[in-house]
Formats: C-alpha cells, structure tokens, sequence
C-alpha cells in the first residue's frame, strides 16, 4: 500500500513539474514572441522616421537647388510686411469668411491657442519667430511662413502617424505659389517645387484664393489694399443674389461694401451685417426667414461703439456658464450707441466684431477731416488772350465780315479787360 502511495505522489509530482514546465515554455515562447513583436514595431518605427527624414531632407535639398538667386522677399520691409498682412487679412479674407471653417490665420491673429497647436507640431519653432501665416487641414497638414523662413508638415504617404516636417530659410525662397485647378487636392509650392498637397473642399478653396493673392500683391510689391478692391472680393464671396439684397438696403449710389459677417443663428436663413463706407446695416430674420428686422446706423449719427461679453443670464452660474461658451467659442456682443439709445447686435465672433469696430473709428475720423477741409473756390479764366481776341477782330474788319463800327465796339470791352 506504501508503494502505491509512493508511486501515486511521484506521478503527481511528475504532472505537477510538466505543466509547470509546459507554462514555463509557453511564458518563454509569448515572452519571446512579445520582444520579436517590440523589436519588429521599433524596426518599422524606425524605418518610418529614416523615410521621412530623407524625404525631408530631398524636398528642401531640391528646393535649394531651384533657388534663383534672387529672394522673393528681396528689399521688402519686414515692419511693412507685418502691416500689409494684417490689414490683407482685416480687408480681404475676414470679411464674408467663416471662422469655423477657415484653414487660415494670419498676423496678428495668430494667439497663444493657435501658436501652441503650431509650436506641436513644429517644436524648434520659437515663439519670437513672429508667423505670418498660418495654414492647416487635415491630419496636421500644415505650413506656417514666419520671419525666418517657411515651415512644413504633412504626413508620410506609407504611415500617417509619421510626418514630413522640413523648412526653408526667408532668403532662399524665390518664389511660392498656391496650385488650384478644379482638382480635389491644392499643393504649396516653394521654388517651383511642391512642398505638400491640401485636401481642396470647398470651404478651403476661397482661403487658397486669398493666399494666391496675398502672395501675388507681395510679388508685385502692391501693398496698398483699396476700398474698391474690399468691395469687389465681397461682393464675389457673398454671390450676386445676397449682393442685390444689400444693394436695395444702400442709399448712395457709389457705395462701397467693405465689410459683411453672417449671423451664427439659423439654418433656414441668415442674419448678417455689413459695412459701407457710409453706414452699417444689421438684418436680424426671424422664424424660417419669413420676415427680417433691418437696422441701419449712419457713422455720422452713431455717437459710440464697443464689444461686450455675450451673456444672457442674469444669475451668477448663468452668467458663468456663459462666459465659459462665450469665451471658448470667442464670441460677443456689439454695443451701437445712437441719439441716446443703445442697440446690441449678437452674436458676432470677437474677431468680427473687433473689425466692426475699427472701421466706425475710420470711417469717423474721415468724416472729422472732411469737415475740416476749407472750401475751395476755383474762378475760371478767360480760355483766350483779349491781344489775341483784337487779332482776330482786325482780321474780320479787313476782310469785310464785320463793319468799322462792330470792331470799335468790340475793341472798347476787350481793351476793359486789359
């Protein structure tokens, strides 16, 4: 019986010792399979990061190699670049845009949210390095053109965890260009060379517009933006049917648009407001936009103008909520003070309504100077000598068209003028 139970316990410790060998092998054979796992992931890791370095380092070798000789920005000011850009962006692409959906931004725009998302993304860039464009889509497809040079980033083709992130120094840019032809992609181009390709939904194509144009006025050291010019690119962006509504709400004639900002309320029918060298105009719709409540603010008679924080609740957590949204969404309200009465128009974008607001101030000041201007009288000469005038009298007696007594007459007034 002692022999049985001796034999019984060694088998069961000879079972006991081969599963644990078994689990042993089969810890090693996942341990080993989980390292092979690692060292495969940190070889493609790797492989990824060497492809898109080299790509990198072709593209901006090529670009190099393109340069002319010659900087596109060669004899421009920078402080004169700074202006111009921010007044591009006030004048020509802030107006009839939609912030939501926008790819740019631009001086002096560009503030610590967007400079952080642009300092992700490029981590050598240093704040001091003031941007003056930034451009974005898609899966951090982004470029950004500072003071120093111009800055990109899209992802690799084989991975798009991996990204091609490059540059090129301020004064080995020779050309750029924006390439749009109808085609469902708009590529960046550096010296003739595509630096990256941007997804063209239709909400991006206005913005590739505007940055062909700025680079064309810098091209053509063109940095004066006229109001005709404002009023021409409004009047392309909101279509001729809104543009004949806002014409009918014009008193003059020559009247220039140079401002115009939907409303964020309905999806039936938009509110908006817009700005003339002469008035504002608010068109507030109401239900499915069957009527429409239109104020009109001449400049002369508005008295002030200012930004407040939306809020609609008078309570403490309302009014904390909303400053919360406001604050996020970056939106406010605009106060129009006219003979003695307030009026506010919600809700504009900060940004919009800051617009609003510079321009009354020089549509203002234009007036005051105007009002100031002495009234000049210019009194019409005589268009021909009166020595002149008796010539040709005498000439007319001698060859017998007017009488003796018509030339002494006419003699006598033109030698009172003398």
């Amino acid at each position: 019986m002692e022999c049985v139970t001796m034999g019984f316990m060694d088998k069961l410790k000879e079972t006991a010792q081969n599963a644990t060998n078994q689990a042993k092998n089969a810890y090693d054979s996942a341990k080993a399979a989980n390292e092979q796992k690692k060292a495969e992931k940190a070889a493609y890791e790797q492989e990824m990061r060497e492809k898109a370095s080299a790509m990198s380092k072709e593209r901006s070798e090529t670009i190099l190699n393109n340069f002319s000789g010659t900087s596109f920005f060669d004899g421009v000011d920078m402080k004169e670049l700074f202006d111009f850009t921010n007044e591009y962006y006030c004048k020509l692409v802030l107006p009839a845009g939609s912030l939501e959906n926008t790819c740019i931004d631009m001086y002096h725009y560009i503030d610590q949210r967007v400079e952080k998302k642009i300092q992700k993304t490029f981590p050598e860039h240093q704040e001091e390095d003031t941007v003056l464009i930034y451009l974005r889509a898609k899966k951090k497809t982004e470029v950004i053109l500072t003071e120093s040079g111009i800055y990109y980033s899209e992802p690799l083709p084989e991975d798009n965890k991996y990204f091609v992130v490059g540059g090129v120094p301020f004064d080995k840019i020779s050309d750029l260009s924006v390439s749009y032809e109808g085609t469902d992609t708009c590529d960046f181009m550096v010296n003739g060379i595509k630096i990256l390709s941007l997804e063209s939904k239709p909400v991006y194509v206005r913005d590739f517009i505007s940055i062909n144009g700025y680079i064309e006025m810098i091209r053509k050291r063109d940095f004066t933006i006229e109001d005709t010019e404002v009023d021409a690119m409004i009047r392309e962006k909101i279509g001729k049917k809104v543009y004949e509504e806002v014409r009918r709400k014009m008193t003059y004639d020559d009247e220039l648009l140079l401002y115009f900002a939907w409303g964020l309320d309905s999806l039936s029918a938009k509110d908006y407001m817009f700005c003339t060298d002469k008035q504002i105009v608010y068109l507030d719709r109401e239900v499915m936009g069957a009527t429409a409540d239109v104020k009109q603010f001449y400049f002369e008679d508005i008295n002030s103008m200012a930004t407040l924080q939306n809020s609609q609740d008078s309570s403490l957590t309302g009014y904390l909520i909303d400053t919360a949204l406001t604050s996020a969404l970056q939106l406010c309200d605009l106060e129009i003070s006219v003979a003695g009465s307030k009026m506010k128009i919600s809700t504009l974008k900060k940004r919009e309504a800051d617009r609003v607001v510079e321009i009354y101030h020089q549509q203002r000041k234009k007036i005051k100077e105007e009002a100031r201007q002495p009234q000049v009288v210019v009194q019409q000469q005589n268009a021909e000598d009166p020595l002149a005038q008796l010539e040709k009298l005498n000439k007319l007696k001698e060859a017998g068209i007017i009488t003796d007594e018509e030339f002494n007459q006419k003699k006598a007034v033109l030698l009172e003028k003398l």
